[in-house]
């Protein structure tokens, strides 16, 4: 600095500007000729869906990068397709902070089909926040199986038939199921989306995944039907005649075993969209099955295992039950908690796979392509 003898460093592209010494604040020209702007090594611009500024190297110009903040894919224009922002007229250039390192640049979109893994202990954590969730679900569905046993009899003791009393019945029943697939959806959308959190079975009025009763209970009438058809093909057959005896009774298990062993990927499928159009695209239940088989047969295991577990616990402990009133009640909260955690554990299983894989699927339309 002229008026000071302060050594300035500024960097290369203020050459020929005018700036003001941070010791004096006197007007100083720094020499040398201003260089174009495509000088800069990075291609500077916001995020198209964030608005979150972003820096690129310039040797990415033209290509398609992933927002690190949003995931969005953005395309990197050319150099001189950049907008620079301009400074205010009348005002002098202030001194950037040359300790601050430029940005890293931004990754190329990958697919790290090694995030499931490291993401099944996850799903069988329940502590804090998750574990209250946890609780309180279980929580609504006891009461919910109180009402289904109280309500009825209530109805014929106060004087109803009993066939208005079942209809009522079933109406609680439908109802019931409808809440417990829409709570399945929405663990799977939120650990479809990264989350760890267990979400809450109650809504709040904000909250933007509200149930639609409607809507879920056609979608999980849709996808039991469609998985049943083989089954009531079979069905026809043998009620008109042409299956018979022991055999055609056989050709009944392997129908319900199809039906069983993809009704939780079709449930994840229609969970990640959300509409009655997933329940018929049947092209992103094979994109599932080819992109993420291995993982899913884990966990049909997973739930295989812990199935038996759950039975064979259950059968040894009803013998000491039957003569101990008190270990009665406790057997039978645990018949009802376990296999509701088997089902939150499986969502949330079925909606880190999806998170694992969820660029290679192109669900929501990125530039990639499922080979």
């Amino acid at each position: 600095c002229l008026g000071c003898d302060q050594h300035l460093k500024v960097p290369e592209e203020l050459a020929g500007q005018e700036i003001d010494c941070p010791s004096c604040q006197k007007n100083v020209r720094i020499p040398g000729e201003a260089k174009p702007a495509s000088a800069d090594p990075y291609i500077r611009f916001d995020c198209s869906g964030c608005n979150k500024p972003m820096a690129v190297p310039a040797k990415f110009a033209g290509q398609t990068m992933q927002c690190p903040s949003c995931e969005t894919s953005v395309a990197v224009a050319q150099p001189e397709q950049v907008q620079p922002k301009s400074q205010p007229t009348g005002k002098k250039t202030p001194i950037p902070n040359t300790d601050t390192p430029e940005p890293a640049p931004m990754k190329k979109k990958t697919y790290d089909g090694r995030l499931f893994w490291q993401l099944i202990g996850q799903a069988f954590a329940l502590k804090g926040k998750n574990l209250a969730h946890f609780g309180m679900f279980v929580g609504m569905f006891f009461v919910v199986m109180i009402c289904l046993g109280v309500i009825p009899a209530a109805l014929v003791w106060i004087g109803f038939s009993y066939q208005f009393a079942g209809w009522v019945w079933i109406g609680l029943s439908l109802f019931s199921s409808t809440r417990l697939f829409i709570y399945m959806k929405r663990v799977i959308s939120h650990c479809g989306a990264g989350s760890l959190e267990l979400p809450s079975c109650f809504y709040r009025r904000d909250d933007e995944d509200h149930p639609r009763y409607i809507v879920s209970f056609l979608q999980a009438l849709g996808i039991v039907f469609i998985l049943s058809i083989p089954t009531l093909v079979l069905m026809m057959f043998f009620v008109i005649g042409m299956l018979g005896g022991v055999a055609g009774l056989f050709l009944f298990i392997p129908t319900l075993f199809f039906a069983a062993f993809l009704f939780p990927l079709y449930v994840m499928v229609v969970s990640i969209k959300d509409s009655l159009e997933s329940v018929i695209n049947f092209k992103r239940l094979v994109d599932m099955l080819k992109i993420c088989i291995l993982q899913y047969l884990v966990i049909v295991a997973i739930s295989a295992v812990a199935g038996l577990l759950f039975w064979g616990i259950t059968i040894v402990a009803s013998i000491p039950a039957a003569f101990i009133p008190a270990l009665a009640y406790i057997l039978m909260i645990f018949m009802m908690a376990i296999p509701l955690y088997i089902v939150v554990v499986n969502c949330r299983l079925l909606g880190f796979m999806y998170h694992a894989q969820r660029h290679k699927l192109n669900w929501d339309g990125d530039e990639d392509r499922v080979q």
